[in-house]
């Protein structure tokens, strides 16, 4: 959620269309920490791709370990666009 938080801009089009709402989406942790977008479900395309653009910013992570070996994990976060 930090990592979010530090990464947020919202979109200069969404923000004079007035697009707003929650995105989800769905990423892979791969063996070697990177991250993979799976799906994404978004009210708005330009929402969409800011928060792809903020999950592609992550760090390269730790993947998970299943009996001391490296495995994939499937993570999952919404990413709330709210006008005040």
């Amino acid at each position: 959620q930090a990592h979010i938080r530090k990464n947020f801009t919202y979109p200069e089009a969404a923000l004079d269309a007035g697009d707003q709402g929650k995105v989800f989406i769905d990423f892979m942790i791969e063996k070697d920490g990177t991250v993979t977008i799976t799906n994404t479900k978004a009210p708005y395309s330009t929402l969409e791709t800011e928060a792809k653009r903020i999950i592609y910013k992550l760090p390269k992570m730790y993947p998970a370990k299943q009996n001391g070996k490296p495995v994939r994990m499937t993570m999952s976060v919404p990413i709330t666009f709210k006008l005040e």
